[in-house]
């Protein structure tokens, strides 16, 4: 690509990327053209983009912190939160294009709050870079449809029938996404949702159909298999303890988050609902529809799905921490405070 603008098919500057039986997403391999023109075809090269990507999350985040809680402490705390995350620290390690994916959506839905402020020129950046994140990674090319299309609907009260600037951000959203539809649907680059759905599923085949998803008097089941599937995401055993499968099965592993934040993200979640939180719609919808496309894939659950509803799951975390050093703050036997605090 760099030397001639061709892939190896002889394609110029394609939008997906030909491989064995599937297609590939343009950015992750754009973005390691030059890594590996200076660095040579080797790891470091195809993972420099990755960690790169995974570092400047944490700056962002705290950014987007103080944006919202307009608290510098808070937005500290988080970034150091970010920082140690066991999920980002993980998958920056190698090439996993949902990492580069989830900071996209990130930021697109972080410039849609923007734009929910009323600052106008953040509906053109928030569809650049929710559509960027389409292009970025197949996990993110689901969810974006899915918060967008909630996200607008919730927003229609707020703009009370002036609906022009809305349509800006849809028509630009059109005009960006129209290029790898017309991929997906015309180019067969949609094969990969048809090869992961959970229809074909081994265990919604094998225990509960008893055969192949063939038919529409299957539907039911289905919905309630990826009900079942929707809500293990949700699991603390997977959330604190093997989401990153880093062990054998039931082992003891490592989660998506550590399992000291299982009593802090307790206390945020109440926090999260009692306290008044700007866009806490936005940031529901964002959790909701988060989960969608990992629980319609055909596997157990995956931990690296989720990088893109993660800054609200460790926003959570944050919120609950802050909460708990109030709570031993408050309490005045010294010697009971630390007690507390060191045997925790």
């Amino acid at each position: 690509i760099l030397k001639t603008g061709k892939d190896e098919f002889g394609k110029f500057l394609p939008l997906v990327f030909e491989s064995v039986g599937d297609y590939k997403n343009p950015v992750p391999a754009y973005l390691m053209i030059l890594p590996i023109k200076i660095f040579g075809l080797g790891d470091f090269a195809v993972r420099l983009p990755n960690a790169i990507f995974g570092t400047l999350i944490i700056p962002i985040f705290f950014l987007f912190l103080k944006y919202i809680f307009r608290d510098k402490k808070i937005a500290i705390i988080g970034s150091v939160f970010m920082a140690i995350s066991s999920l980002f620290i993980f998958y920056s390690r190698f090439a996993y294009e949902p990492l580069i994916g989830s900071l996209f959506s990130f930021l697109g839905i972080w410039f849609y709050m923007k734009f929910l402020d009323g600052k106008k020129v953040y509906a053109i950046l928030s569809a650049f870079f929710l559509i960027l994140a389409m292009y970025t990674a197949f996990s993110t090319r689901m969810f974006v449809p899915l918060f967008v299309a909630a996200i607008s609907i919730f927003s229609l009260k707020k703009f009370k029938g002036n609906y022009r600037e809305l349509l800006t951000f849809w028509g630009a959203c059109a005009v960006l996404v129209a290029p790898l539809l017309y991929t997906m649907f015309f180019k067969s680059a949609g094969t990969r949702f048809t090869m992961v759905f959970i229809g074909h599923d081994i265990e919604f085949s094998r225990y509960v159909l008893l055969k192949y998803f063939d038919s529409i008097q299957d539907i039911p089941y289905l919905f309630f298999f990826w009900v079942q599937r929707y809500l293990s995401y949700l699991e603390p055993n997977f959330l604190f303890f093997n989401g990153l499968h880093m062990t054998t099965l039931d082992a003891f592993g490592l989660g998506l988050f550590y399992p000291f934040e299982i009593l802090w993200f307790l206390i945020g979640i109440f926090t999260f609902i009692r306290r008044k939180i700007p866009h806490k719609d936005v940031f529901l919808i964002w959790l909701l529809t988060g989960i969608i496309p990992d629980s319609l894939t055909n596997n157990q659950q995956q931990g690296g799905r989720l990088l893109h509803i993660a800054p609200i799951l460790i926003m959570i975390s944050v919120l609950g921490f802050i909460e708990f050093i109030k709570w031993l703050k408050n309490i005045h036997n010294i010697l009971l405070r630390f007690g507390l605090a060191s045997i925790y």
